[in-house]
């Protein structure tokens, strides 16, 4: 089921699926409602993200029946991607050219896909190894700890200098290229942005216990949805990671985005949507 909020947080609307729009607003009492849609939401099989483009159209990926759907204002659904290159999509975000990054969960790769939704190419490494640089090939992908290969990711974020971060969940770090799948470096946790070893052949595990969402505010820092640990972390301009504060206590969260000055958490474990007012960050991790 696909919910949206209206800005004060007063009424809600669930979406009809491939074939509908947007219900009829219901308004929430006291934070909460027990309101129950009147048959169940068509079309929808496991909606796992949502992401506005520059339009203000939603961008929502499905998991289970995988493919990428875009909701016009009106709640129009227009599926963009569905086909052979998905089998388990987790999150889809748009880079700076309007192309969508895909991250392929079940096949440990990241997607591209042109503005129309046609395929580009692929990123990670292949059965034998090889470094994937969005090539279009096609074959066997199996997990890899190596650098730039990964395991079950869970995001690919383009961020404001066109470089793309992605969420290496189950290697517990995260990695970073060029637009063109050019490696960059990666993050374990602690330290700041590493640089690629020369000729890297075992395992580069990190400590951040498997990240799955990414964002990024105005000044260029990131904010890092911590799932297996169950907290947020901040990464500086620089690099340098911080936790965050002052949070009630979450349970497995799958997302978290800057919002205003504070954030806004998909607690997923308690079944809640927690609005922050402000960020608190301690002291350094690692520190």
């Amino acid at each position: 089921m696909l919910i949206r909020i209206d800005a004060d947080f007063k009424a809600f609307q669930h979406h009809e699926g491939l074939w509908g729009g947007w219900s009829n607003s219901i308004e929430v009492a006291s934070g909460c409602s027990n309101e129950r849609p009147r048959r169940a939401p068509r079309g929808w099989n496991g909606p796992h993200s949502v992401v506005a483009d520059s339009a203000g159209q939603q961008i929502v990926t499905c998991y289970y029946q995988p493919m990428v759907v875009k909701l016009a204002i009106d709640g129009k659904a227009d599926v963009l991607i569905t086909g052979r290159e998905l089998t388990g999509p987790a999150t889809a975000q748009l880079d700076a050219r309007g192309s969508y990054l895909v991250a392929e969960y079940a096949q440990n790769l990241i997607l591209r896909f042109e503005p129309d939704g046609s395929y580009h190419g692929r990123l990670g490494r292949d059965a034998q190894r090889n470094l994937l640089k969005f090539d279009p090939a096609t074959g066997g992908v199996l997990g890899s700890s190596l650098l730039g290969g990964f395991d079950r990711p869970h995001m690919a974020k383009s961020i404001s200098d066109n470089s793309i971060v992605v969420a290496d969940t189950w290697n517990n770090r995260l990695q970073r290229f060029a637009p063109s799948g050019e490696f960059m470096g990666w993050h374990a946790g602690d330290g700041g942005w590493q640089a690629a070893l020369p000729n890297e052949e075992g395992p580069t595990l990190g400590s951040i216990n498997c990240p799955v969402a990414i964002d990024e505010d105005a000044i260029g820092r990131l904010l890092v949805t911590v799932w297996g640990s169950n907290s947020l972390m901040l990464l500086d301009t620089e690099g340098r990671a911080f936790s965050v504060s002052g949070l009630p206590k979450l349970n497995k969260p799958y997302d978290a985005r800057f919002f205003h000055a504070g954030a806004i958490v998909a607690d997923t474990g308690n079944g809640r949507v927690l609005v922050m007012d402000q960020l608190n960050s301690s002291d350094s991790v690692g520190a």
